[in-house]
């Protein structure tokens, strides 16, 4: 299957409710939608912090040079859908690419993605946090994300220029030494042993 990008999503700070018993909530640009697809390919600026239009709240997590876009894989939807019985769209996951053709196993950290003039390098996968669960309005969405491994990928920008959605991806190897797939598991090892091993109630 060809490589190409299927929608690019940005969003803007909102207020997120964490739990609602007790109440926490906090800023953050998590909830986003398309603003390219393949209805509407329309360009979108780029610069080497990410997507001009797209709001970063916490650099910690989605932000800086590292982890200037977000990218997830189409061929993960069915699965998500059917553990969490919702309709799936462009940003549903906090990204900022929607892909397809490739996963975790076959993305490498390292190698670099031509699109278009743009030239963009996988930097590491995606931990997922409490804002993901309250985003997706389950406590289990993390512990899902964890034991599958659909965990998306963080990407540096090296060189800018506009993209939009139905350009195809040319992928450049790097090194060719870790896959996302095997860095993601490493990183949630100790995550893993400490998920509860009956799901909780919901989120309050």
């Amino acid at each position: 299957m060809a490589v190409r990008l299927r929608a690019i999503s940005t969003g803007v700070s909102r207020l997120l409710v964490l739990s609602r018993d007790p109440l926490r909530t906090v800023h953050s640009a998590i909830q986003k939608s398309a603003v390219s697809d393949l209805d509407r390919p329309r360009p979108v600026e780029l610069s080497l912090m990410g997507l001009t239009a797209d709001e970063q709240v916490d650099q910690s997590v989605h932000g800086g040079r590292d982890k200037a876009l977000y990218a997830y894989p189409v061929e993960h939807w069915a699965s998500w859908s059917d553990q969490f019985s919702q309709a799936i769209a462009p940003g549903h996951f906090g990204e900022n690419l929607t892909i397809e053709g490739l996963t975790e196993r076959e993305v490498f950290i390292g190698d670099q993605w031509q699109i278009g003039q743009a030239l963009l390098q996988v930097t590491e996968p995606r931990i997922p946090c409490d804002k993901f669960c309250a985003v997706m309005k389950n406590p289990q969405a993390a512990r899902h994300m964890v034991q599958t491994g659909q965990c998306g990928w963080y990407l540096r920008v090296i060189q800018v220029a506009p993209i939009h959605a139905g350009q195809s991806i040319e992928v450049r190897p790097g090194p060719r030494q870790e896959t996302i797939e095997r860095a993601f598991a490493l990183k949630t090892r100790r995550l893993r042993q400490s998920l509860p091993a009956a799901p909780p109630t919901g989120l309050k």
